[in-house]
């Protein structure tokens, strides 16, 4: 029999003895015994785990499970011959909620060192050490806890103000990192609290409450709030999107490691590009380095290009509190980061900040998940999360935002640049609710590049839903109710997006509104009103399905330039319309290159174009709509060719007010039925008619 012993080492700031009824175990040791006796047990496999721990709400987790131990070449094993020594009351651990590290090796094993083989009845055992990072943990206790305990905590807070107190705590962990556990209670917090490197901080979600109601700063600085250089170095040669070379005047206060941060004068506004890179090699002859990640922008040596390096804070995890804010139209931050990689705010609830939740500048893999924001506002600010300047990689996931909130992501350029600008990149939005939003529930301004993912989100009645400048996006699967605007695209960057299989409901009067180009807008289901309205270039609409707009709804595409300028290249393509009881299903005006084909309508409007230019009307079906296809004004050649129009309550065909009478029109190959004849005008004097079938019908034919 071998025994394997797997413990955590737990660090104590002893303090107050307290009485108990409920234990804490802070030390845990597991006995994992061995056993290979070929007539007793069958083969199970290389692996042995146990189930998950019951649920008990009012205790620190300590063990996160399930756990998996990994033991190689163990030839049988039964779950009888591997019994666990635990403490009395670990039984009661809660399942899920925090997280606090498993038991690492180093192993012992029973006469065995690293590396070798240990060998009873004629089986063997590898033991095999690994390098695993072990987190000391210190227990804090509120002065307001209701929870007797025998362990005894190793910080317990006087309930005045306890930010000294948490400080303190906070200090005494290791400067590799540690947990701070806070138990049940509410905690005074009326100063900053700065927090370093390789830190959680976690309480008991719905129970652990820090009260910042009297605070006269942000919550939570962090040890590097300085952490850029203010000494840059000149780049002395062009940097070529993908490239991950850098050649520099001097490379002799790099290190390899380092985080830089390359810009130019390139701007948006006033913000300056910029991205965030690390150095994975350097020649210091050469004076040149070499990135991890390739550039995203095109930097040329023209365009007074810097470097310059960064000190990054890691690792810092914030779980399981409820933070209570000084209010809204207050100026103070949750927490107000620079330069953080691996930021992980998970469980949180959030109410009553005025300015800002959480802002980020020029932060690194980041994530947002399973918070509750509420009440974060401040007239003209008020954002539950701030993404500023070069911030990459990004993930804000199972969130929800409620109450009030200007915008509740917002992303951007940060005031002052922060030595230089840049502009977010790889965010991801996916799976939160946004309800009741002043703005836009997200909203990105000018200085962001992108792509932003925007999936599988629901926003309810939200000033906006989403509104996007000049960032390459995809936005799918949402669900949008009641939004005066469900998405906006704007900007002259030209940065495509993919609009897909999102559903809005009575978005009126914009269901989306595109003012940039480059955009796809398919499969999308909109019902009861809601415009879609393109005033750009270069758009593909397919796919959608408009259900159930009543006479006073906006019509479903509405769009186009003015007299003065036109749009171009749109296809509108395989749309359906259902019920649509407006004038118009798609009216589209001052747009040279338009293709409208293999539409659908059944008891809807008509298909109406005016001053268009280069205009394709082919495959399109009309039954029993209000009137068929009409065409005003045609200034260049066009194409009426194998459209199907029956039933139609007025004119299956209206080509009229013609002030280009050289204007080539070509019908061809149609069918048109309808209460009124086809009505062509008599200024339009190049119209070829061409196998074409009209008909008249009256309620009896």
């Amino acid at each position: 029999m071998f025994t394997i012993i797997r413990s955590r080492p737990v660090i104590f700031f002893t303090h107050v003895l307290l009485a108990t009824v409920l234990a804490l175990p802070l030390y845990v040791t597991y006995h994992l015994e061995l056993k290979s006796s070929n007539s007793q047990v069958e083969r199970k496999g290389d692996s042995i785990n146990h189930s998950t721990f019951g649920s008990n709400p009012h205790i620190p987790h300590v063990i996160k499970g399930p756990i998996l131990y990994t033991i190689s070449s163990i030839p049988t094993l039964t779950n009888e011959s591997i019994p666990f020594e635990y403490p009395s009351t670990t039984n009661d651990f809660p399942s899920s909620g925090l997280d606090i590290p498993e038991p690492q090796p180093p192993y012992t094993v029973d006469g065995a060192t690293p590396n070798t083989q240990v060998t009873n009845d004629n089986h063997t055992l590898t033991y095999v050490d690994k390098e695993f990072d072990t987190k000391p943990i210190i227990i804090i206790s509120s002065a307001c806890n209701s929870k007797i305990i025998t362990t005894e905590p190793d910080y317990i807070c006087d309930g005045s103000d306890d930010s000294s107190t948490i400080q303190e705590a906070v200090d005494n962990l290791p400067s590799s990192g540690g947990i701070a556990t806070f138990l049940e209670g509410t905690y005074i917090i009326k100063d900053p609290i700065t927090l370093t490197d390789n830190i959680t901080i976690q309480g008991i979600p719905g129970h652990t409450v820090f009260d910042c109601s009297q605070i006269g700063s942000s919550v939570f600085t962090f040890s590097n709030d300085d952490g850029y250089s203010h000494n840059p170095t000149k780049v002395t040669e062009h940097v070529p999107n993908g490239s991950q070379m850098i050649i520099m005047e001097d490379a002799s206060a790099y290190s390899v490691g380092d985080y830089v941060k390359l810009s130019d004068d390139t701007s948006i506004e006033i913000y300056k590009k910029g991205e965030l890179l690390q150095i994975v090699s350097i020649d210091y002859q050469a004076n040149r380095i070499i990135t991890k990640e390739a550039v995203v922008h095109d930097y040329n040596r023209d365009n007074n290009v810097l470097i310059r390096s960064l000190t990054m804070c890691e690792n810092i995890s914030i779980r399981g509190i409820e933070f209570i804010g000084p209010g809204i139209e207050t100026d103070y931050y949750l927490a107000r980061a620079y330069l953080q990689r691996n930021l992980q705010v998970t469980d949180c609830k959030v109410k009553d900040f005025g300015i800002t939740a959480f802002a980020l500048t020029d932060c690194l893999y980041s994530e947002f998940t399973q918070n509750h924001f509420e009440n974060i506002f401040r007239t003209g600010f008020g954002y539950s999360i701030a993404l500023y300047n070069a911030c990459q990689n990004i993930t804000i996931k199972n969130n929800s935002f409620t109450v009030l909130g200007r915008h509740y992501v917002a992303i951007g350029g940060a005031t002052g640049t922060h030595l230089y600008g840049g502009w977010s990149r790889d965010i991801s939005i996916t799976n939160n609710h946004f309800e009741c939003s002043s703005e836009e529930a997200i909203d990105s301004h000018a200085p962001c590049f992108g792509p932003i993912e925007i999936s599988s989100n629901t926003f309810d009645s939200c000033g906006k839903g989403i509104a996007l400048t000049n960032a390459f996006s995809t936005i799918t699967e949402n669900y949008f109710r009641n939004c005066p605007t469900a998405i906006l695209l704007n900007g002259p960057e030209k940065r495509s997006s993919n609009i897909k299989a999102n559903t809005f409901e009575n978005c009126t009067p914009y269901a989306v509104k595109i003012n940039t180009d480059n955009t796809i807008m398919s499969d999308n289901i909109l019902r009861g009103d809601g415009r879609i309205q393109p005033n750009a270039n270069n758009l593909l609409i397919e796919g959608n399905s408009f259900i159930d707009y009543p006479p006073t709804a906006n019509q479903p595409i509405y769009g186009g330039g003015n007299t003065d300028s036109n749009y171009c290249n749109w296809e509108l393509r395989g749309n359906v319309f259902q019920d649509c009881q407006i004038g118009s299903v798609i009216n589209v005006t001052n747009v040279d290159s338009v293709i409208i084909e293999d539409n659908f309508s059944l008891r809807s409007g008509n298909i109406y174009t005016q001053h268009s230019i280069n205009t394709i009307i082919r495959n399109n079906v009309s039954i029993d709509c209000i009137d068929g296809i009409r065409c005003h004004n045609v200034l260049d050649t066009m194409l009426i060719s194998a459209n199907v129009i029956i039933g139609a309550e007025g004119i299956p065909l209206m080509i009229d007010g013609s002030t280009v009478p050289s204007a080539a029109i070509t019908v061809q190959d149609n069918f048109f039925e309808g209460k009124l004849p086809v009505s062509l005008d008599d200024e339009a004097k190049n119209i070829s008619w061409i196998n074409n079938k009209s008909d008249v019908y009256t309620e009896q034919s």
